[in-house]
């Protein structure tokens, strides 16, 4: 079936164009308040309404009869997908019956069941895990098995903690399993959407403007939430879906604090692979001395970062070793929260996954929501030092020179952020210092190597560095 031809309309070419010929033709310029002016107007309206009615009409007619891979195919052509269907996801903890004397496997594919008020639902593994010799339990991830029978991807959402209880043994060789339950509730999965719904859609999304305001406003926006949002894509308005500008720097709720003990979480570096799908697991235990764990599996093995000290406001995290999680937070009182329920809901979306997002678990993340898809790119940052900043004057006074350097080296700075992928060059520093009137001599070296003239950044990271101790002397002869 062929693409109908729908005319394209704007009031503003419609209007500016009658505009045009009347001045053509009479030789006379209209000005705002002319009556000729004000009915082209009016008439260019008319004209502009009547079209756009025309134009969906057209366009839900033309969809009425499509249905399928075809309707697949010209959603495709123009850039709108159909939502597919994805299913939820947990962990489930397999407890042993003793401690294990080998290696066991966990196959892919293992059944395991739950129910929750929607009925009984099957869940399997995505791949093998492997419990080790002195293992008491594994954690292993299972997905909600989709077939047509069975559900359509999202009713097993929602299965609260403790509900997968079954293992199928299918060749009896689970013999040194005591029990199984699901450590977390089950969360993830979207039904895929039907022809009627992707319709409603398409028609929405072909036929008419964006919702989200004017284009260059929401750019600026987005680009001001945060200064590692390097450039934001507005792809075109898909129908009931909130998609949401998330930069590194944001506050989190933090789920499972009962006592209220910790506030103002900050994860100011937070690679989504160092997350359980967006999910981060807590523990609080110590007192007076207080240790605040992230872990990224469930079974709280895996450690990502942690602080170890007093209570207190903006206290700072340490990533683990391989881990580059940091971030801050406050926390009070003295009671140890070491509770399964205790799960930090980042919001993190790898970016691969924007297009397909559909009706995302309500949070608050620090940007405006929108019904556009809508394309964010993240800025990493690479740091370095300025290890030595050592400099001489011919003569004066030296902190006066010191304060007119701290102003240099400030500035230089600031513009290695204020584009992605800027080097920092030895060289153009000593040249902007060597440029204040008086200096006789500079020494500068990057990163404690006196060798290294470039700190280079890629195209999707920043430059930062910390202020360096600037030394200022007299030259004497």
């Amino acid at each position: 079936m062929a693409k109908p031809t729908i005319i394209e309309l704007e009031f503003l070419a419609i209007f500016n164009k009658a505009v045009d010929e009347f001045q053509s033709s009479t030789g006379y310029a209209l000005e705002r308040q002319d009556a000729e002016r004000l009915m082209i107007q009016v008439f260019s309206n008319m004209v502009y309404h009547w079209g756009s009615q025309w134009r969906e009409a057209s366009l839900q007619n033309f969809l009425e009869y499509m249905s399928g891979e075809q309707l697949d195919a010209y959603g495709e052509s123009n850039d709108v997908p159909r939502l597919t269907e994805t299913p939820s996801g947990c962990f489930v903890r397999v407890n042993f019956i003793a401690a294990l004397e080998s290696f066991y496997p966990i196959h892919k594919n293992t059944i395991f069941t739950g129910k929750n008020d929607n009925g009984t639902f099957t869940f399997k593994t995505n791949e093998t895990w492997l419990a080790s010799p002195e293992d008491t339990y594994i954690d292993v991830w299972v997905n909600e098995f989709l077939d047509e029978l069975t559900n359509s991807g999202a009713l097993a959402n929602g299965i609260e903690i403790g509900d997968v209880d079954t293992l199928e043994d299918p060749d009896g060789i689970y013999t040194l399993v005591d029990s199984v339950e699901n450590i977390g509730e089950t969360y993830g999965g979207h039904a895929s959407e039907n022809d009627d719904h992707y319709k409603a859609r398409l028609a929405f999304v072909l036929g008419k403007p964006s919702t989200a305001g004017a284009f260059d406003a929401y750019v600026y926006h987005s680009l001001t939430a945060s200064v590692k949002v390097l450039d934001v894509g507005i792809i075109k308005p898909y129908w009931e879906i909130h998609i949401y500008v998330l930069p590194y720097d944001f506050e989190i709720d933090v789920i499972g604090d009962s006592s209220s003990q910790v506030s103002n979480l900050a994860l100011t570096v937070l690679p989504l692979v160092e997350t359980d799908y967006g999910r981060l697991y807590w523990t609080l235990t110590g007192s007076p001395t207080r240790t605040f764990s992230l872990f990224l599996d469930s079974a709280k093995t895996v450690k990502v970062a942690e602080y170890v000290g007093a209570n207190g406001v903006g206290l700072t995290l340490v990533s683990e070793p391989g881990y580059t999680v940091t971030g801050t937070v406050d926390l009070t009182g003295s009671t140890d929260d070491q509770d399964v329920a205790n799960v930090i809901e980042t919001y993190v979306i790898a970016g691969g996954a924007v297009d397909q997002v559909f009706n995302p678990s309500t949070g608050y993340p620090k940007a405006r929501p929108m019904n556009d898809i809508v394309k964010v790119y993240m800025i990493q940052e690479t740091t370095f030092t300025i290890s030595k900043c050592d400099v001489q004057i011919r003569q004066g006074n030296v902190e006066t020179a010191k304060t007119a350097i701290t102003q240099v080296v400030n500035a230089y700075r600031d513009s290695l952020r204020s584009k992605a992928g800027k080097n920092a060059v030895r060289g153009d520093l000593d040249g902007m210092i060597r440029d204040i009137g008086g200096i006789y001599d500079t020494d500068i070296e990057f990163d404690s190597d006196p060798t290294k003239k470039v700190v280079e950044a890629l195209e999707s990271q920043y430059l930062s560095c910390a202020l360096p101790t600037i030394n200022v002397t007299v030259y004497t002869p």
